[in-house]
């Protein structure tokens, strides 16, 4: 079941055409740490500016707006593209976890120096801020309840 105050899910969009879906999820207030991850539709997205573009937004939007201290991702070891990528944001393993996946953890002093160079790659593309559009009414409450006096962007 999801938890309104503890899951965020995020549909990615490019042009009006949606390639991807962003999460953080199980967020735990008592240690500022939740769990993020994404599903990108078709293999044409993977790698591409979009994909890392909405994930450094998202890593944006857990540290800054809500205010978590910690990020966490499993994926499979073997999947070597997505173990570089989590490696260029920061994330360190933490623990095996069964049948070859393993969890990693992140802070956020250390994505703010492992993706300096791609921040700013990203501001350049995009703008420097983080932007959610077509929220409803309850995200904009949430966002704005979670985001009081962390964020410049909401």
């Amino acid at each position: 079941n999801l938890h309104i105050h503890n899951d965020w899910y995020f549909v990615a969009h490019r042009r009006k055409l949606p390639f991807g879906l962003f999460h953080i999820k199980e967020v735990n207030w008592e240690t500022r740490c939740g769990e993020a991850g994404g599903f990108v539709g078709s293999p044409k997205w993977i790698g591409g500016i979009e994909a890392g573009m909405a994930i450094l937004g998202l890593m944006d939007f857990a540290f800054f707006t809500l205010g978590l201290d910690f990020l966490e991702a499993v994926y499979h070891r073997e999947y070597r593209d997505i173990s570089l990528l989590n490696q260029q944001l920061g994330y360190e393993i933490v623990k095996d976890e069964p049948d070859g996946f393993v969890r990693a953890r992140v802070s956020l002093a250390m994505y703010l120096e492992s993706t300096a160079k791609l921040r700013n790659a990203a501001s350049l593309l995009g703008g420097q801020e983080t932007r959610l559009t077509d929220l409803d009414d309850l995200q904009v409450e949430h966002a704005n309840e979670f985001g009081k006096d962390r964020s410049p962007w909401i």
